[in-house]
């Protein structure tokens, strides 16, 4: 079952530091966008607060997971086309 997603914080750590990055749609907002490009292969990526509409309408926030991030063949997000 597809829950739309209506908004998730993304937490990126590292150095000490702590940056909370907040978006209110189900897409990365521009800042996000350009933090994860300049993350290191082996960073964990933690999302917060994702909210999504369940069936009945009602919006439910899912638990905190985090994503590990690598580099292959292919970008660090989306896959790389050749020759484009």
């Amino acid at each position: 079952m597809d829950l739309p997603v209506v908004g998730f914080d993304v937490v990126f750590s590292g150095k000490g530091k702590t940056e909370v990055l907040t978006s209110t749609s189900n897409k990365f907002t521009v800042g996000m966008r350009n933090r994860i490009h300049c993350l290191q292969s082996g960073t964990l990526l933690s999302f917060e607060n994702v909210s999504c509409v369940m069936p009945d309408g009602s919006i439910n926030k899912l638990k905190p997971f985090e994503l590990f991030i690598t580099e292959t063949n292919k970008y660090k997000v989306g896959y790389r086309v050749w020759g484009l």
